[in-house]
C-alpha cells in the first residue's frame, strides 16, 4: 500500500514539473542555424515574435524562435 502512495506521489511530482516548465518556456528551438541563415526571418515568417542564434552545446548554434 505505502508502495501505490509512493507511486502516485511520484506521478504527481512529475506531473506539476511538466507543467511549469512548459509554461516557463518562452523560446521554441527552430533548428540549427545552419539551415536558417536568417534565423529572425524564419521565426518571424513562421509567426513568432522573433528569432536569434545561440550556442546549444558542442559548438552547435541553434536558431531559437521567442514566443511572447
Amino acid at each position: 500500500m505505502a508502495i501505490n502512495k509512493s507511486i502516485l506521489l511520484i506521478g504527481l511530482f512529475c506531473l506539476a514539473l511538466f507543467v511549469m516548465s512548459s509554461e516557463a518556456a518562452d523560446v521554441v528551438l527552430l533548428g540549427p542555424c545552419d539551415q536558417f541563415p536568417d534565423c529572425n526571418a524564419a521565426c518571424i515568417a513562421k509567426g513568432f515574435q522573433n528569432g536569434t542564434c545561440t550556442k546549444i552545446g558542442g559548438g552547435i548554434l541553434g536558431c531559437y524562435c521567442a514566443t511572447s
